[in-house]
């Protein structure tokens, strides 16, 4: 063999296993939550928001009280039945309440209600407030309906998804959609949130690290979507490692190597 093609040769498999090592990725990028070996005793906030009602959402009103014919000029109700918990999601669209272009609700009897910058709780208070013109033991529950997140791209159940819950973190989200997929990039997951002003406002959020917690976004709000992007290098554990890929690299090495030597 001559030195040429020794050189050759050596080209030639330094640039096969150069093409597999940069095609693995580090074991790092696939843990969540790690934490710096300085604060692994420390305590992270998290950063809550209150989320403000919108237009278009809608809002699932109940009102008790010890007077039946109050209660029925009020909900439509003759008795106290609580059925809230046994109503279908999707049935809770066709007894809320919508709130318009204007941020208004309409209820009966006692009138309209403006929700712009208020909580489903001070809603709550302001309806109690107002019942108290009319019965004093009114108890009044106030709840979102369209409490949906949305989770998309390398995970294993992409959809939509409802919750009970007033807030979802992130970590909660991508459980229901079943976890990233071995190819989703953990360090750059885009949440997507809708504004009051109607306008869209997006975050990046790297959930390798512990302090992806005290995130502005980390908590979802609802309506929220959920992208994960797939990575640029594919990982490979032992059940996805590419030995038929490997085993080629080999036997096209072994041929190069007689062609050159004959």
């Amino acid at each position: 063999m001559t030195k040429h093609n020794k050189i050759a040769i050596t080209l030639i498999i330094f640039g096969i296993l150069s093409i597999i090592l940069s095609s693995c990725t580090p074991v790092s990028k696939l843990k969540y939550l790690q934490r710096e070996k300085s604060s692994e005793n420390d305590t992270i906030k998290v950063a809550s928001q209150p989320y403000l009602l919108q237009k278009g959402d809608n809002i699932y009103i109940d009102i008790k009280t010890s007077n039946p014919e109050m209660r029925m000029l009020l909900t439509g109700k003759p008795s106290e039945t609580n059925q809230t918990a046994s109503i279908n999601p999707s049935s809770l669209f066709l007894i809320s309440y919508l709130v318009d272009d204007n941020w208004n609700i309409e209820l009966p009897l006692i009138g309209s209600f403006n929700c712009r910058d208020k909580t489903s709780d001070q809603l709550k208070d302001d309806i109690e407030t107002t019942l108290k013109k009319f019965v004093t033991d009114a108890i009044v529950s106030v709840k979102l309906v369209n409490t949906n997140i949305t989770v998309l791209g390398e995970v294993n159940r992409p959809g939509q998804f409802f919750t009970n819950q007033k807030q979802t973190n992130l970590i909660d989200a991508l459980g229901m959609a079943g976890d990233l997929t071995m190819y989703g990039n953990r360090k750059n997951i885009t949440v997507m949130r809708k504004l009051q002003s109607g306008d869209y406002k997006t975050y990046s959020l790297d959930i390798t690290k512990s302090k992806v917690i005290s995130h502005e976004a980390f908590m979802l709000m609802p309506n929220d979507i959920v992208y994960v992007e797939p990575m640029r290098t594919k990982p490979f554990g032992l059940a996805v490692f590419p030995y038929g890929t490997i085993f080629s690299a080999i036997t096209t090495i072994v041929v190069l190597f007689n062609f050159l030597k004959n």
